[in-house]
Formats: C-alpha cells, structure tokens, sequence
C-alpha cells in the first residue's frame, strides 16, 4: 500500500481502538474509569504507578492495586465479542 493509505489505516484503527476503550471505561464507576486511564496513559500521559495514581486520586497504592484488579475483571467478564 502506499504510504498515505497505511497512514489512513492506521488511523483509523487507532481512532476505532480509542472509541472501544473509551466505551468499555464508560461502563465503569467513574473513578475506577480515572483510576484506569492515569495507570495505563490512556488520557495521553505517562503511565503512572500504583503510587502516582493513588496519590492523584486519594487512595493508597493498596487501594489501587485492589481497584484496578477489580475494574480489569469487571471489563474481562463485561466484554462484547
């Protein structure tokens, strides 16, 4: 393919991608959903750690270890095809 046209696939695969993540986060609690975006970067900034995140949201790293596991099992069982 020409290089324009692997430009324009890729984008929108990425804007697809985007879309379904922003669709799965919108089914959970909304801060589960913040919790989720500050340790992965999905917001556009560096991933932060358990600590970074906990402290942004108010939570000790404990807390966002056992969030974030809950929220991730939560998308896994919650999944369409």
């Amino acid at each position: 393919p020409e290089p324009d046209d692997q430009q324009a696939v890729e984008d929108t695969a990425y804007f697809q991608m985007r879309q379904r993540i922003e669709e799965l986060l919108s089914g959970l609690d909304e801060r589960d959903a913040k919790l989720l975006s500050l340790r992965f970067g999905l917001d556009g900034g560096a991933p932060m750690s358990h600590a970074q995140a906990g402290q942004r949201l108010g939570l000790t790293p404990e807390e966002v270890v056992a969030r974030e596991a809950a929220a991730l099992a939560m998308l896994r069982n919650n999944k369409e095809g």
